[in-house]
């Protein structure tokens, strides 16, 4: 009897060919195939969605970098041309929420004192400086990406 029986289970998951028995073929995948195709593929995302969240962050860096940088060339030039058209010492702070920059922001200051390297009515000191207001306090901070400025212009006589 349990030879027969061993026949009928094995036909159950069995079909009949020309040359006997072959085993059927499953419809579906076991569980354990389904956890395995699971952990490699969340073994390969994690270090690619790790390198795109890098990638995203130094894209972001450059882009604070040329933005900072054109901005303080920008106030540079408005300094300049401001103090070859009038001549005055002071100092000029804002940001650039006009531009849709509310979070950059600059200092700028013009001085002819021989303390910070001018010559009274002959040699203006100009100097700027930019920088990414990350927490927002309206102050520079170490730490916050800046690019600094500075140069000098000389009052010329026209006769």
């Amino acid at each position: 009897m349990a030879g027969s029986t061993m026949r009928l289970l094995k036909k159950q998951h069995a079909y009949r060919t020309a040359g006997g028995f072959r085993p059927r073929r499953r419809a579906g995948n076991t569980l354990l195939e389904v956890l395995l195709a699971t952990t490699l593929l969340a073994g390969t995302l994690v270090p690619g969605l790790r390198l795109m969240r890098d990638a995203m962050r130094v894209s972001r860096d450059i882009e604070t970098f040329y933005l900072t940088a054109n901005y303080c060339v920008s106030t540079m030039e408005r300094q300049l041309a401001l103090t070859a058209h009038n001549w005055q010492v002071g100092y000029e702070f804002g940001d650039f929420a006009g531009d849709g920059h509310p979070q950059v922001r600059y200092f700028a200051w013009r001085s002819d004192a021989s303390s910070v390297g001018g010559m009274p009515d002959r040699l203006m000191v100009i100097s700027a400086i930019v920088w990414y207001d990350r927490n927002g306090d309206n102050l520079y901070n170490v730490g916050e990406p800046s690019r600094i400025m500075a140069s000098k212009i000389a009052k010329l006589a026209s006769y």
